[in-house]
């Protein structure tokens, strides 16, 4: 399950299971759909997740790319200890500015 919040010019994706291959289309549908409201600020939220299939970190690249040539940019937050190795390892965490608690990727926008 996935939910989205919006603060002021932010969108936040609040993922709320693991993801799985049964869900990345939905993960890649919410995201272009806030992308076509010509957003460029958005946080993505990992508090329930777990466990992450490959294919949501490239959309997650792929996206990021996006949102920057149009001057904006991502952040994500809430990452458990393998969430967070996960991203490490796969490079995400050095293009892509993490942090614990929403409340301070909105302070960092």
């Amino acid at each position: 399950m996935i939910n989205i919040e919006k603060y002021d010019d932010v969108y936040l994706i609040s993922i709320r299971s693991d993801m799985t291959k049964e869900n990345v289309k939905q993960f890649e549908d919410v995201f272009d759909t806030i992308l076509e409201k010509n957003v460029n600020k958005v946080i993505i939220d990992f508090e329930k997740v777990n466990f992450i299939v490959s294919q949501v970190l490239g959309i997650i690249i792929i996206k990021t790319k996006r949102l920057r040539e149009t001057g904006g940019d991502i952040r994500i937050v809430n990452t458990n200890p393998y969430i967070a190795r996960l991203l490490s390892i796969i490079g995400i965490g050095k293009i892509i500015d993490t942090f614990e608690k929403k409340e301070d990727a909105l302070k960092d926008f």
